[in-house]
């Protein structure tokens, strides 16, 4: 039987060629209340196929049941793994859906001041002084 590993709202979905199957949950990009889960089976060689889950009778799958249908996938094909992502349980996530979809929300207010040469602005800009000069002298490239 397939093992489930469930990933952290934030890490990196398996990369390569690997065969595994992907469940992934989300919020719908043009509708942030929404959500959607889909199913990534990667068989190690080919295009990955990419489904969004149903049950016999067109009803969308809960996560859950998602990824017992994922299982269930990774078995037929002999597959070892099966990985869960809820994208929608982060902390940011959780509390852009509690503004009512606002990105805005607990945002930290962009600092636009570099320390350690003593400048505001961006330095690109803030240097334009009608001749150029080598600014990396002072930092290897």
């Amino acid at each position: 039987m397939a093992e489930i590993r469930m990933l952290d709202a934030h890490d990196a979905m398996p990369e390569g060629r690997g065969r595994h199957v992907i469940v992934i949950k989300q919020f719908h990009e043009d509708s942030p209340r929404e959500t959607v889960i889909q199913m990534i089976l990667s068989r190690g060689e080919g295009p990955d196929e990419q489904t969004e889950p149903v049950h016999a009778d067109g009803r969308k799958m809960s996560f859950e049941e998602a990824l017992r249908a994922a299982r269930a996938v990774a078995d037929s094909e002999g597959i070892h793994f099966v990985y869960g992502i809820d994208r929608t349980r982060g902390p940011r996530e959780t509390a852009v859906l509690a503004a009512g979809g606002d990105h805005s929300v607990a945002m930290d207010k962009l600092d636009d001041f570099d320390t350690e040469e003593g400048e505001h602005g961006a330095d690109m800009e803030d240097r334009r002084n009608g001749e150029p000069q080598d600014y990396r002298a002072d930092h290897e490239v």
